[in-house]
């Protein structure tokens, strides 16, 4: 710990500790807790949820900042780096499909809360967003680095942090925490083996739309199925 203080200084550290470990234990305590979400206010839910990155995205920026941090850096393969982006939206996606049609079978409340309506498509588009820009910066962008000025071997640094994105994802159950922190831990391989955060950002807001998008066709043909019953 000292010699994180040393290397870090405090500000880095509460950063660390809100983020790595804070958020973790806090969505781990609300699970099971309070009322299931009401997916018919889904675009106030939307809202607050932009509000609530853009806030952990000026706070990452700011710690950046203070610390010296240099995260917008482009690729340093351009053309391997932006394939080895498209496939892991095509991966997550793919790979992802059996676990979203098993949520919306269940009735699962939260999925259907990242099925947007007709209407709402555009603020789903900007939480994907938010979400690929903010938690990028956060977990893969400033989290990471501080860890490894710190010292901390780059293999840890990718347990750690993605451990700590999966569980902040808690309130979704087990099987997304799992879901997550694979996401989050290749990802994490895409930055450190480019250079940059900017790929990692476009994956993650990519497939955060489509997977939103497909959550939601699901649900209309659960509903039409049902209709015909």
């Amino acid at each position: 710990m000292m010699r994180l203080l040393d290397d870090l200084g405090p500000a880095a550290i509460l950063f660390l500790v809100y983020f790595l470990v804070a958020i973790p234990l806090a969505v781990l305590r609300r699970r099971g807790t309070g009322p299931e979400p009401d997916p018919s206010k889904r675009r106030q839910h939307y809202q607050r949820v932009i509000v609530q990155l853009a806030l952990f995205g000026a706070l990452s920026g700011l710690v950046a900042w203070r610390n010296r941090l240099a995260l917008a850096g482009l690729p340093r393969e351009p053309l391997w780096t932006w394939a080895a982006a498209a496939a892991l939206v095509a991966l997550f996606f793919l790979a992802t499909a059996p676990y979203r049609r098993l949520r919306v079978a269940r009735g699962d409340r939260r999925a259907l809360m990242t099925a947007p309506g007709p209407g709402d498509v555009p603020w789903w588009a900007a939480v994907s967003l938010a979400a690929g820009v903010a938690e990028e910066l956060t977990y893969r962008g400033v989290a990471s680095t501080l860890l490894l000025l710190a010292g901390m071997p780059a293999v840890t640094v990718v347990l750690v942090v993605s451990a700590a994105f999966g569980l902040a994802h808690a309130l979704r159950g087990w099987a997304h925490v799992g879901v997550t922190f694979a996401i989050g831990a290749l990802l994490h391989v895409l930055v450190l083996a480019s250079g940059s955060l900017w790929p990692a950002m476009a994956v993650h807001a990519v497939y955060d739309f489509l997977a939103g998008l497909s959550y939601s066709r699901l649900v209309r043909r659960a509903a039409a199925a049902a209709a015909t019953v």
